[in-house]
């Protein structure tokens, strides 16, 4: 990453075969759902890149940093099991769909 500058085409290639790949393809998978009506999304692949950054978070952060060791496969799971959760359902969960009233407190 730090040589991104430098390096710009090396920079975007590893982006489009990686993350960006994965968006991409997210998306199409988001607009398929769309036009089934299973899903109601203005930008789908916004919303996919939102999805790829969750996973990313904060746990691969630390551990480029070295700040932490790589997650175990049951931290691993765990952490994308709560990307798809909030993903899917937000921070409500599927039970409470519904946006608190305007001036509500959050619990």
């Amino acid at each position: 990453m730090t040589e991104a500058p430098r390096f710009p085409e090396l920079a975007k290639a590893f982006y489009d075969k990686g993350p960006g790949r994965a968006s991409d393809r997210l998306a199409e998978v988001l607009e398929e759902a769309k036009a089934r009506g299973e899903i109601q999304l203005n930008d789908c692949h916004s919303a996919a890149d939102h999805f790829v950054g969750m996973l990313r978070d904060n746990l691969h952060l630390q551990v480029i940093l070295g700040l932490r060791p790589p997650p175990s496969p049951t931290e691993a799971e765990a952490a994308v099991k709560s990307a798809i959760s909030i993903f899917l359902h937000g921070i409500y969960g599927a039970d409470r769909m519904q946006a608190p009233q305007r001036g509500a407190r959050l619990r």
